[in-house]
């Protein structure tokens, strides 16, 4: 008769969670700064949802948060920074030998920008993107990234695997794009968050 593997009882595997990195101050807060202003003069839409098994791209009818696609200008202030965090998860999380190298990220999706004023929320999801591979790009989503462009704000924690990752103006957040790092943002009590996503592949 098999016995069940109680994998807790092996030290040698590494805990889901520590594939979770936070780049502090991977953003100059100046950039931040002039972001949050550049974006503001610029109109938003409402974010919309991808359902796999019908296709079909929609909103919900309440608490969706605002987006807004990221200007050539922004993404060339931007695009260094988060290349310099990519490279600093690959040194750390990278296995050496045999069929395994040191890099296994050769492209970046655009960066989008994601408001949250008090009344909107970022619900519960995995981030099984198949939308931004419909075109000429192949591949999958393999490193969620996350920017935090501001602070004044009140609640709008950002969740992950159901636990708050505290993130300051300037942080950069990274994480594995699969279904074990579920993900949300609660809704403000106070004051609107900025943020930026993208996606590494």
């Amino acid at each position: 008769m098999k016995k069940n593997l109680d994998l807790n009882i092996v030290p040698s595997f590494p805990r889901v969670d520590d594939y979770i990195a936070i780049i502090r101050g991977g953003l100059p807060v100046e950039l931040c700064e002039e972001i949050t202003k550049d974006i503001e003069t610029r109109p938003w839409r409402k974010h919309k949802w991808g359902y796999y098994s019908t296709k079909v791209v929609g909103s919900e009818k309440t608490l969706e948060p605002q987006v807004q696609d990221i200007t050539e200008e922004l993404s060339i202030k931007l695009r260094p920074f988060i290349e310099r965090a990519l490279n600093l998860y690959q040194d750390k999380y990278a296995v050496h030998g045999e069929k395994c190298g040191s890099r296994w990220l050769s492209s970046l999706s655009s960066l989008r920008f994601n408001k949250y004023p008090v009344g909107s929320k970022m619900r519960k999801h995995y981030d099984h993107i198949h939308s931004l591979f419909d075109g000429k790009e192949k591949g999958i989503p393999i490193i969620s990234i996350v920017g935090s462009l501001n602070e004044d704000y009140e609640g709008a924690e950002f969740m992950l695997r159901d636990k708050e990752v505290k993130l300051n103006t300037g942080d950069i957040l990274l994480f594995p794009s699969v279904f074990l790092f579920y993900h949300s943002v609660e809704e403000p009590k106070k004051g609107t968050r900025y943020s930026f996503v993208c996606w590494a592949y």
